[in-house]
């Protein structure tokens, strides 16, 4: 049994050796091998010294470490070439986490438990999120950065690449990929999954905290939050139109919209007035339910532009 670990990066040379770090922190993997798989997404290979400089510190019990550079700036793209080098590697299984994050030592150990545990295809659990220590009050409340929970165990359709484990089969035998149309809007992760559900490939949740990303300053305004809700209801939107068609995908896109929009009108205020969520929350619901309902007329937001 063979997992390959998949890290995309770019521009991130601060938070990316506490990544890597984690990585060779992981305990042993005893039912089989791994081997670590970092994508640099900058076409001038900013990362190369960096990694080079930590291969010292891999333990044995990491197969490799392996260094590629995909100069097409946008996430699909890189997340591509860690599909072909982990099939190249003949993988069996590829684990995902994001470069400003970091993993616990039985990570890959509890997902591939659950694997066996549940008959899946795919493992998917939450990420948490801590702060630095000059981050605003509203932060740790705020809609964006609490951690997702599902009941344990349980089905779900989709998820995203920030903490999970598939099989390689959704792309050596379902020739799935991360669409590289959507490379600066975001939401290939989700694309990838839902397809891959839609397939027949089962998804099932961990809802154990084993991943944490530290969110960095860029990201700690009120615009950014905004900013991110939009995009999310954009891409979402586009995705509902590119998986049902133009008519089941509207109204789906328009029953989301309604719904983001009513929760943010009526039902957040409570949240807020009870300093359960953030106030920039309930504006960023509304902004949300503008952006489905502008997905469905193909506007354009680049939210991953500079990265």
């Amino acid at each position: 049994m063979h997992i390959a670990i998949g890290l995309c990066t770019k521009n991130r040379l601060t938070l990316l050796p506490q990544a890597i770090r984690s990585v060779f922190a992981l305990a042993p993997f005893p039912h089989g091998t791994l081997s670590f798989i970092v994508v640099d997404n900058h076409a001038d290979g900013t990362a190369k010294e960096l990694v080079s400089d930590l291969q010292h510190e891999k333990p044995d019990h990491i197969q490799s470490l392996t260094y590629a550079i995909e100069p097409r700036a946008g996430i699909p793209f890189a997340r591509n070439k860690v599909l072909d080098i982990a099939l190249e590697q003949k993988a069996d299984y590829i684990a995902f986490f994001d470069d400003d994050a970091t993993v616990s030592p039985d990570w890959i150990n509890i997902l591939y438990d659950y694997m066996g545990k549940y008959q899946a295809d795919i493992i998917a659990a939450p990420q948490g999120a801590t702060f630095p220590e000059d981050a605003p009050d509203w932060a740790p409340k705020c809609w964006y950065y609490i951690a997702r929970h599902h009941p344990d165990g349980s089905q779900l359709q989709t998820c995203p690449t920030s903490n999970v484990l598939f099989s390689t089969k959704i792309v050596s035998e379902a020739k799935i990929r991360f669409n590289e149309g959507f490379s600066r809007s975001g939401g290939t992760d989700n694309l990838f999954f839902k397809t891959a559900t839609q397939n027949g490939f089962r998804l099932i949740w961990c809802d154990q905290l084993l991943v944490s990303e530290e969110v960095g300053k860029e990201r700690l305004s009120k615009k950014w939050v905004l900013s991110r809700a939009y995009s999310y209801g954009l891409m979402t939107s586009r995705i509902q139109l590119q998986l049902h068609g133009r008519f089941k995908g509207s109204l789906l896109a328009l029953y989301h919209a309604a719904r983001y929009g009513v929760y943010g009108l009526f039902f957040m205020p409570f949240k807020v007035l009870f300093k359960q969520h953030a106030p920039v929350d309930c504006p960023a619901f509304l902004v949300n339910s503008v952006g489905f309902i502008m997905g469905l007329f193909n506007a354009q937001y680049e939210h991953y532009k500079n990265r």
